[in-house]
């Protein structure tokens, strides 16, 4: 029986850096240079954290998410961890205003948070949790996604893999 114990969320404006900007394919209209994101910690009585983080597309959206996500936390304190109660607790929260645009998101924020700390408290990944099987996949090189400079990223990048 995990419970709920702390609820934090703060926001973060991340600023993309110019290199990863050059990189982004498609019209240049369509390329971004801020990344607004809540931060979540969902903390149980237990002591496991389920760190999430929400990409809220824009900052006039962050401004009522992450205080939103925040404001949650004395609702749902003390309740326990249990995916489909929390939803219902949190849909009732909004039901005249209705679980759309930016509440969807603060919803969504929580609900990830959630998982996490419900995967970490039965002490595996979420994909077995959710009742998957675990597999190999290949991966990919994103070229330090804009952690190294152009030159770099434009080479071979075997190197940064060990």
């Amino acid at each position: 029986r995990t419970t709920i114990a702390l609820f934090r969320s703060s926001a973060s404006t991340t600023r993309k850096t110019s290199s990863a900007r050059t990189r982004i394919s498609g019209p240049p209209e369509l390329a971004f240079s801020i990344a607004p994101l809540a931060l979540i910690d969902f903390c149980t009585e237990e002591c496991i954290t389920g760190p999430a983080y929400l990409f809220c597309y824009a900052p006039l959206a962050l401004q009522p998410v992450a205080p939103g996500i925040a404001n949650l936390g004395a609702v749902i304190r003390g309740h326990r961890v249990a995916s489909f109660e929390l939803d219902r607790l949190l849909q009732r929260q909004f039901r005249l205003l209705g679980t759309k645009g930016v509440t969807a998101m603060t919803i969504a924020g929580i609900d990830m948070a959630a998982w996490d700390a419900l995967s970490r408290a039965a002490g595996m990944p979420l994909a077995q949790l959710l009742g998957g099987e675990l597999q190999q996949l290949p991966i990919y090189s994103s070229c330090g996604l804009g952690t190294i400079d152009a030159m770099r990223a434009a080479g071979d990048p075997s190197g940064m893999f060990n």
